[in-house]
């Protein structure tokens, strides 16, 4: 295996809480040190990225969250996705079946290389997990549902809210910079719109916007950015002009960045549900 093509990383070393290898993919436990992230364990997922070299427990490691790996494995389909495993290292162990709780490490560009880009987490339901709650007044009439309300039954598309996250952006390069957060394959509404810090920031002007085509703003209209600690988020979703997003359109994040008085980074996530299919 070996790195094609670094596209980018995550921006700060972090330290490794355990011995790691090159093409591990890699997450943040809760003593803020790296770990090899597996599916089937708590606190070791999401996945920020794939090491960029071996690391000894207690080394600063080098974090690759795009980028082309060439040789990394045989017998890949091409345009197949493939996801984090239950064994704790990518190295050739990925699989393009989804696990219970799934995120997309990448894609297939040829039979042996990957094309890094890591996508959010999903849980999916186990048997029981919706039992005797409360599901929100408009997604289902009767509001409360029984045990066996859902034994066989389908829910509607429309019922599930899903999440979406652009990359990393700087705040504090004073340029306009832009990228796709997702090209939903069947027609979706979004219905929030948020701005997560993951750097401390101080921030009172500076313009994001969100659309369908890029620089457009049919989506989010301009809206300035406000000064968050490490971990907050700004709602921006009271400036949506128009959720309702067509199968085969694009959702194009725009930041224009102007220096604040303390430099800073974050990423954009959406909430929205898909058009119902039945």
């Amino acid at each position: 295996m070996y790195w094609k093509k670094i596209e980018e990383k995550y921006p700060i070393a972090i330290t490794a809480g355990e011995a790691l290898a090159a093409f591990d993919a890699v997450a943040i436990a809760s003593d803020g040190l790296l770990y090899c992230a597996e599916s089937d364990v708590s606190g070791q997922m999401p996945s920020i990225g794939i090491l960029e070299m071996d690391a000894a427990s207690g080394d600063k490691c080098s974090v690759v969250s795009k980028g082309l790996i060439g040789s990394y494995t045989t017998g890949m389909t091409p345009g197949t996705l493939y996801y984090i495993g239950a064994t704790g290292t990518t190295g050739n162990t990925i699989t393009s079946s989804a696990p219970a709780t799934t995120q997309v490490i990448g894609v297939a560009v040829t039979a042996t290389d990957l094309e890094i880009n890591l996508k959010a987490v999903h849980t999916a339901l186990t048997a029981g997990a919706v039992s005797a709650t409360y599901l929100a007044a408009d997604a289902v009439e009767t509001a409360k549902v029984d045990d066996d309300a859902i034994t066989a039954a389908k829910l509607n598309n429309n019922q599930l809210i899903r999440h979406a996250r652009s990359r990393l952006f700087d705040l504090d390069d004073g340029d306009v910079t832009t990228d796709v957060i997702l090209m939903p394959s069947t027609g979706i509404e979004i219905i929030g719109v948020y701005f997560v810090a993951t750097v401390n920031y101080a921030r009172t002007a500076g313009a994001v916007k969100l659309g369908t085509a890029a620089g457009g703003a049919e989506i989010l209209t301009a809206t300035d950015l406000e000064s968050k600690n490490a971990g907050a988020a700004q709602d921006l979703s009271a400036n949506i002009a128009e959720g309702t997003v067509s199968a085969g359109g694009a959702i194009h994040v725009t930041l224009t960045a102007e220096t604040p008085t303390v430099p800073g980074e974050g990423y954009f996530q959406i909430e929205y549900t898909m058009a119902d299919a039945t």
